[in-house]
């Protein structure tokens, strides 16, 4: 799901004739940069009401619901709010929208990882008990990871909507905005079959 979504951005540079860099970082770094320094653009980015006016957007990339996810074959239940309290461990990546969503569920039994790699490894290795992810994010580290999907399964529990966008720093003109959301729209519109069947399947 990554690559899909550098895949069209790196599209829509070569649609809008702009050649700046992509570069990898980690996503707490990445919102640290978006929200304090000039003309810098931050992918991708889950759009919620609490960053609505800290950025300016453009999107969306993907739409794919988060939901938790446990080892196949284990017999916990989640079902509700106390089921997630009586877990031992809820592995999440530090500083996403995963870990915004279950802190303010009031959780105290979160496990925190650098990365959503780290908190699959946790769970296939059995430090933690669920872990929240969404089916492209899924598939993704799966293949990444060299893990065979029959190893986990969906608990059925759906934590959110998940609404991936990019992100662009508030002193971008407005122009830049639209222009940007005119050039996605049209690369969309002729390449996501490809890139879906490439990266999301």
């Amino acid at each position: 799901f990554y690559g899909y979504a550098y895949e069209l951005v790196r599209e829509i540079q070569h649609e809008l004739d702009v050649s700046a860099e992509v570069q990898l970082t980690s996503f707490n770094r990445g919102w640290q940069q978006v929200r304090q320094a000039k003309s810098t653009v931050l992918f991708p980015v889950s759009r919620s009401s609490e960053r609505e006016r800290l950025v300016k957007w453009v999107g969306p990339l993907i739409e794919s619901d988060v939901y938790l996810f446990k080892r196949k074959g284990e017999s916990l239940r989640v079902d509700s709010l106390d089921d997630l309290r009586a877990l031992t461990r809820i592995g999440v990546q530090q500083g996403i929208r995963d870990d915004y969503v279950l802190s303010k569920l009031g959780l105290t039994n979160l496990h925190y990882a650098s990365t959503r790699a780290l908190t699959l490894r946790a769970l296939i290795n059995k430090r933690v008990d669920v872990i929240p992810l969404s089916e492209n994010a899924l598939r993704s580290l799966l293949r990444t990871e060299g893990i065979a999907r029959d190893m986990i399964e969906n608990t059925g529990f759906k934590l959110y909507d998940s609404v991936l966008y990019i992100a662009f720093s508030s002193d971008v003109d407005d122009e830049t905005i639209r222009r940007w959301q005119r050039a996605l729209d049209k690369v969309k519109s002729a390449r996501h079959g490809e890139l879906a069947r490439k990266y999301l399947n």
